[in-house]
């Protein structure tokens, strides 16, 4: 009776349908790109955003930032534009680079130009720094908010010509851009002429970089690892030991006392 079971439940084994699902993955990976879309300063003679430089009308500005305080004199100008497609100095879709050009520029001469950047890619970006190579390695810009001016020498006398900083930038992490914002990104870049004597007359020319990257979340927080605490040895506890009592003492046997010996009392004698 025992084969007959296993060769039935073999059969059935045997017997069971069969069916396979498949999933088929595909990957697309996104586009990161990202482009100026406007550009102006505040000193090109026309107001181009009330809130950066409404007061862009002649006089000179004497300080970096949003509508500074102006001189009394119109002596130098400045102007930013987009480049053309021959003038771009990347390939990627859009303007990757804009133009920035002071004129009669005199010591202590000020210029803001504002860039508007936009996200034309398909994943967020983040202004990974703000920098400008020069001699063979890259310079930081630091915060004009801060007031972290970056001093560089244009012709390589081992004397600063201008001073740069950077405005717009959060205080602490990065600028983030999402593709398809409404507003663009906007991002000021200031320039100081400084006093150098050897400078009058001369031409000097600079690239100032942003660079982007992906937008990455904040590093997950590692998990703190719990050393595993060793199992608690547990000693087994001793048995009481009783100290073997001593064998009880037998109670003293009582000797037993004799019956008294009642010695028979003689009948009296009657006298006859």
């Amino acid at each position: 009776m025992a084969l007959v079971v296993a060769l039935a439940a073999m059969g059935v084994g045997y017997g069971l349908w069969t069916q396979t699902l498949f999933i088929q993955g595909s990957v697309s990976a996104g586009d990161l790109n990202t482009a100026f879309v406007s550009a102006f300063t505040d000193d090109d003679g026309k107001v181009d955003n009330a809130l950066k430089d409404a007061l862009d009308a002649g006089p000179d500005p004497s300080a970096p930032g949003p509508n500074p305080i102006r001189i009394a004199d119109n002596l130098a100008s400045c102007n930013a534009s987009l480049a053309t497609e021959n003038q771009d100095l990347d390939p990627e879709a859009g303007v990757q680079t804009v133009w920035l050009n002071i004129s009669q520029g005199y010591p202590s001469y000020w210029c803001t130009g504002w860039f508007d950047v936009s996200n034309t890619g398909t994943v967020p970006v983040a202004i990974e720094s703000v920098q400008v190579p020069l001699g063979g390695s890259t310079v930081l810009i630091g915060r004009c908010e801060a007031n972290a001016f970056t001093s560089l020498d244009l012709n390589g006398d081992s004397v600063a010509d201008i001073e740069v900083c950077a405005i717009g930038l959060p205080e602490t992490g990065k600028a983030r851009i999402d593709p398809g914002a409404l507003t663009p990104f906007q991002v000021g870049v200031a320039t100081h002429l400084l006093e150098v004597e050897g400078n009058q007359g001369e031409s000097f020319a600079y690239t100032v970089q942003l660079v982007m990257q992906q937008w990455t979340a904040a590093e997950p927080t590692s998990e703190p690892t719990i050393e595993p605490t060793g199992e608690p040895t547990l000693e087994p506890t001793p048995e009481p030991t009783s100290e073997p009592t001593s064998e009880p003492t037998a109670e003293p046997t009582a000797e037993p006392t004799s019956e008294p010996t009642l010695e028979p009392t003689p009948e009296p004698t009657l006298g006859g």
